[in-house]
């Protein structure tokens, strides 16, 4: 190659150069535009994963000043927040200038919440402020779950227990689908639950997060949180909660680690890790989880 190479007349040779630029940037302009765009976007398409905020309003700003580069979602969960609109729309304006999305953690507006603004039309005017960026409301915490270890399944109407278990499933069903209708007309309804998933996405939730903690088989909550879904043409995600009844509470950084790869390769379109109590300047997570 060398011999011939120096064979050429020097019109050839700078003729072989250009053709030799031209073939390598034709590989190189590609990966450089893919290193572009991963850098820009580094999730894949409609994954969601990151953590809840439980704190007040100085301790969410803080949460979201620590997450924001290496999540794309955050959880408003504390109610003593939500039912404040100020207080809301604060923590809102700011998940929304660092670029994450975000859920809002809301209850039905009875007389008994302490509400000072309208959440139906709030969750309007949210979406057109904040766009795709506000995915909606995270109503209620395990319905499910609380109905299996706290309900009577007892009928409101005459006080009996249900004829059968059809009944009592269709009674679940239907109280919480009546507490969830006027949500529904608002995009995403999420929530997370250990428990009866296939009715809770029956009575209309968009997607709801299975638990993993305790010693709950993630095998197990996977598949019947992952199949309700998928025969709801729903969407399906987890929710990495407390494994103990005290400190740490969580499990450990490696294994929430483990957990949240097995929810990913599973499918699981949200990865949510439970932060809280407030025992660290961030929450829970210390900087090995973070890490």
């Amino acid at each position: 190659l060398k011999i011939a190479y120096e064979r050429f007349s020097l019109k050839n040779k700078k003729l072989l150069l250009v053709l030799l630029a031209l073939t390598l940037s034709s590989f190189l302009i590609p990966f450089a535009f893919l290193n572009s765009a991963k850098n820009t976007n580094p999730f894949p398409r409609d994954f969601y994963m990151g953590v809840t905020a439980n704190g007040n309003v100085t301790d969410t700003l803080k949460l979201i000043d620590k997450v924001k580069d290496f999540t794309n979602l955050l959880v408003i969960a504390n109610l003593g927040l939500t039912e404040n609109k100020n207080s809301l729309d604060t923590i809102s304006d700011y998940a929304y200038n660092a670029g994450l999305n975000f859920f809002v953690y809301m209850i039905y507006p009875s007389p008994y919440a302490k509400f000072n603004y309208d959440p139906f039309k709030w969750a309007v005017e949210a979406k057109g402020k904040y766009g795709d960026q506000f995915l909606g409301y995270y109503l209620w915490d395990e319905p499910g779950g609380n109905q299996l270890d706290r309900g009577n399944f007892r009928q409101f109407d005459n006080n009996t227990m249900p004829y059968d278990y059809r009944d009592a499933a269709n009674t679940f069903v239907y109280y919480l689908y009546v507490q969830m209708r006027d949500f529904i007309k608002i995009d995403k309804l999420v929530t997370s639950d250990y428990g009866l998933y296939w009715y809770d996405y029956e009575a209309g939730y968009d997607a709801v997060f299975c638990h993993f903690g305790w010693n709950n088989s993630r095998p197990l909550n996977i598949a019947l949180c992952r199949g309700a879904a998928e025969m709801h043409n729903k969407t399906w995600g987890a929710m990495i909660t407390w494994t103990y009844r005290s400190a740490p509470y969580i499990e450990s950084a490696p294994k929430v680690y483990e957990d949240m790869v097995t929810a990913y390769q599973a499918g699981a379109k949200y990865i949510i890790i439970f932060n809280y109590p407030q025992t660290e300047p961030y929450g829970l997570l210390t900087e090995e989880y973070f890490d």
